[in-house]
């Protein structure tokens, strides 16, 4: 519905975008919400922020109070890409009340059994992710691109320095992460 909605009234448009892609024999889907300010500044990239693991496209389109968030406040003057990775939204959330039994959401189109998602979390990586990110991005948007990763997103923007992205980011990128990997990496890097 927020397709609909007229740039004059939010001071940007929304799309909305779904890639699938295959990985480990298997079709993965990857979503992000697109938004395009009204009125830009010009020569800026576009800014693709990726989500940190147990959230989704919406922990940077409103703030904890359901007001406007950063993915709004930036996308009035700068393109905004707000990706969910896969794994990590179900179309209409989880009505099951224990954690134990929700399934991540690999597809949006379908559930997949609890066989299936122990199978595909046991196959889950940051490189099926990251390449995920990479196909979303060389679809969705064109010219320079800075990424925004936020948890297990700053991770996978790492990744994506060196991608077939690498010269659109023209260097830039932000990320924070958290486990091992990223520590490791930000270390390297100062």
């Amino acid at each position: 519905k927020l397709e609909a909605v007229p740039a004059t009234t939010l001071g940007y448009t929304a799309k909305w975008h779904e890639v699938r892609y295959r990985v480990y024999g298997l079709d993965w889907d990857i979503s992000a919400l697109h938004l395009t300010p009204a009125n830009p500044l010009p020569g800026l990239p576009t800014v693709a922020i990726i989500n940190g693991g147990s959230a989704n496209w919406y922990e940077f389109f409103l703030d904890p109070l359901n007001r406007p968030g950063l993915g709004q406040f930036l996308a009035q003057r700068v393109p905004v890409t707000l990706i969910t990775i896969p794994g990590n939204y179900r179309h209409g959330g989880w009505t099951e009340k224990a954690y134990e039994k929700r399934i991540p959401g690999y597809l949006l189109d379908r559930d997949v059994s609890p066989e299936e998602a122990r199978l595909r979390h046991s196959i889950y990586t940051f490189r099926l992710v990251a390449d995920g990110v990479k196909r979303l991005l060389e679809t969705t948007t064109s010219g320079p691109l800075v990424i925004v990763g936020h948890s297990t997103g700053g991770e996978l923007q790492f990744m994506l320095k060196e991608s077939t992205l690498k010269e659109r980011l023209q260097g830039l990128s932000l990320g924070w992460g958290t486990g091992g990997p990223a520590f490791r990496q930000v270390f390297t890097a100062m």
